[in-house]
């Protein structure tokens, strides 16, 4: 599969997934990750065009993922404009050694198989 011109990717209008990469110290893990819960929690009842979130966390404690779903750039983008969610990321940042962000358009989703 050549990709190298997708014209796909620079559409506007169809679903992202917004990526942040956190490195942290073990010892801040209980705290960021309660933060980033409770925030998730409240804002994702709100947030115009949220979809989904996942939030991950290394079995050494050291690496946060939060992973969210937007409906299009728009409301990724809207997102950051959040209160709650722009102090939680100066958390991070404020904790982390390197934090990353990234955004990804769906390309494919499998799931196991059932049998009928």
């Amino acid at each position: 599969m050549v990709l190298k011109h997708d014209p796909d990717a620079a559409r506007i209008d169809e679903p992202v997934v917004a990526v942040v990469k956190v490195k942290i110290d073990s010892i801040d893990a209980p705290e960021l990750l309660a933060e980033a819960m409770a925030v998730l929690g409240a804002e994702s009842r709100q947030l115009a065009g949220f979809l989904t979130a996942q939030i991950l966390l290394s079995v050494d404690n050291k690496t946060m993922v939060i992973l969210t779903e937007w409906s299009d750039h728009h409301a990724w983008g809207q997102s950051r404009y959040d209160t709650r969610v722009g102090n939680m990321i100066e958390h991070c940042n404020a904790r982390s050694s390197t934090i990353e962000f990234e955004l990804y358009t769906r390309r494919g989703e499998f799931f196991r198989a059932t049998d009928a």
